[in-house]
């Protein structure tokens, strides 16, 4: 959930999370006995807490840190130009700039004429 939140602040675009739990991230190395009986006794109970009062969305105060959730994602070509400027300027981050950067290329297979409008940046520091 706090990658959602993450993403909801950094990103332009149509976002949308309906918090249904789709799983739960475990560290490789965890490896207690009782952490697989727990997990499932905590779904359980997320499930029963969803069906007694779904329109109130209480049983969200019930998730764990560590609960994942669907993250529904989509830019249109405004929002992604806005993006790619802004990621891969004066100052931008070394990863959103080399994603951007990718991102972008791909874009202009689909849509070549629009390089002339985008004014892509190198992420140089400030």
């Amino acid at each position: 959930i706090a990658e959602v939140r993450d993403l909801n602040r950094h990103r332009s675009g149509y976002r949308f999370t309906p918090l249904n739990p789709v799983g739960f991230y475990v560290p490789p190395e965890s490896s207690h006995p009782e952490l697989r009986p727990l997990l499932e006794r905590h779904s359980a109970l997320i499930t029963k807490l969803a069906e007694q009062e779904p329109a109130n969305g209480s049983h969200y105060y019930a998730y764990l840190l560590g609960e994942q959730v669907p993250f529904e994602h989509s830019t249109h070509a405004d929002k992604f130009i806005y993006e790619v400027e802004l990621r891969t300027g004066l100052g931008a981050h070394f990863r959103y700039a080399e994603h951007l950067s990718f991102a972008y290329k791909e874009f202009l297979k689909l849509v070549p004429e629009a390089e002339r409008y985008i004014q892509i940046g190198s992420a140089e520091p400030e």
